[in-house]
């Protein structure tokens, strides 16, 4: 396995680096943080404290609507009973303001998450500076700070990642079944055992992870079965989720396809006259469904001379290009896919697209619109908003859908014959014929 020069990961953290003091100035410059962060300079770290705030209160499915599984709620009420006791807050807001022993907890696990990572298995290949090197290139990453700033419970996947990815058997599952009641889209890591042909542990990682939904479900809200309505009324008015949002951070071309159907393109645009933007937007969707329908057709089809470890790199890069739904923040998945990624053929154009992708591509803007006054938390001041749409929310939709399609490519071109089966941990892939 080739890894990167120190030389090169010191050029990386160097741009890293230069990204990070360009947030901070430009925060003490001007109050608030620079896209792609959250536009709303009033709700850092909502994403934890919202959630905090009805993991102890009625009316978590039925009044607030959610759909995070009850394992979020039953991790989050332990927080809170740990930092706060008992104490009864009137809203999310007065929470957070009263919480700084949370904040305090939750850096301390984007400051640990990428050490626990580093120390699994499929990294013993790795050198201590290396590791070095590459902590400070994850924690200054762009998506890394994006998932900060937002408060998002997504750091803590990371870990159940990588010990799936180092383990097998039981271990794995259990894995599996804590990633999928953390964030549901995770489901699509059993089809796993389908490629592998291993049907005992489909229906035993079906099993356990529907056991530990509803017996944390019981634990924690009679109503948790609300979830799957609230999902779907979650889908029917995703419309009304505005640009801004949508375009902060996406990781699926499919964000492209909302950005087109939506009313306010069409009325603001002169090239509407010209291009039915609906069409357009439908076939960047039909595009992007193809691709990950014929991913799965393909590592059915060809699974033997792939690793377990692939297969499951592939599966989470499929995760990410889901919809626009998935978030930006997916993007963090790929920290625990770097050793995997540097196994396969087409390895440099990988790693070229992880750069690009966890770089600070934002700090170049290509539209700007003032928003007006707003109260910023991190300042704790009101301050004149300015949004811009940085080079980053474009480029990388567009960068994770070629990492998509080029590992499609790369698995079409496997051939099985006189293939021998690779052990399941196996972080490196050898005697591989390519078509």
């Amino acid at each position: 396995m080739n890894r990167p020069h120190t030389p090169t990961l010191v050029l990386i953290l160097g741009i890293q680096f230069l990204g990070f003091f360009f947030y901070m100035w430009f925060l003490g410059r001007h109050g608030y943080l620079p896209s792609p962060f959250f536009y709303y300079k009033h709700e850092v770290f909502m994403d934890l404290f919202r959630p905090l705030f009805w993991s102890d209160n009625g009316g978590v499915y039925t009044v607030w609507e959610s759909f995070y599984p009850p394992l979020n709620f039953i991790f989050l009420k332990l927080i809170k009973q740990i930092f706060l006791g008992n104490t009864i807050f009137s809203n999310s807001v007065a929470l957070r303001a009263s919480a700084f022993s949370v904040v305090l907890f939750f850096l301390s696990s984007y400051l640990i998450t990428p050490l626990l990572v580093l120390r699994t298995k499929l990294w013993n290949s790795f050198t201590g500076a290396e590791k070095t090197l590459l902590y400070f290139i994850i924690i200054l990453s762009t998506p890394m700070l994006f998932a900060l700033e937002r408060g998002n419970l997504i750091i803590y996947t990371l870990v159940f990642i990588a010990l799936m990815l180092s383990s097998e058997g039981l271990y794995r599952v259990f894995c599996i079944a804590v990633l999928i009641n953390l964030k549901p889209y995770f489901a699509l890591l059993i089809f796993f055992y389908l490629v592998r042909r291993k049907w005992k542990y489909f229906w035993l990682a079906t099993l356990l992870s529907s056991i530990l939904f509803v017996f944390t479900g019981i634990l924690f809200d009679s109503h948790f079965l609300l979830i799957f309505s609230n999902m779907f009324h979650f889908s029917q008015i995703g419309a009304t989720l505005s640009l801004k949002e949508v375009m902060a951070m996406p990781s699926s071309i499919s964000a492209f396809s909302y950005v087109f159907n939506h009313e306010a393109i069409k009325h603001a645009t002169k090239y509407s006259y010209f291009f039915n933007l609906h069409a357009i937007a439908n076939v960047i969707l039909a595009i992007n469904w193809f691709v990950l329908a014929w991913i799965f057709v393909v590592l059915y089809s060809k699974n033997k001379p792939l690793s377990d470890t692939q297969i499951f790199a592939i599966l989470l890069v499929a995760i990410t290009n889901l919809g626009a739904w998935v978030g930006g923040w997916s993007l963090i998945f790929y920290i625990t896919l770097l050793p995997i990624f540097l196994t396969m053929k087409f390895k440099n154009a990988y790693l070229a697209i992880l750069i690009l992708l966890f770089a600070p591509l934002d700090l170049i803007p290509l539209a700007r619109q003032t928003i007006g006054e707003q109260y910023s938390y991190l300042t704790n001041s009101i301050v004149e908003v300015h949004w811009t749409l940085g080079m980053g929310s474009v480029l990388r939709p567009i960068l994770n859908f070629t990492l998509l399609t080029t590992m499609l490519y790369e698995i079409s071109q496997l051939t099985q014959k006189n293939q021998p089966q690779l052990n399941s941990n196996s972080a490196s892939l050898v005697n591989i014929t390519y078509l």
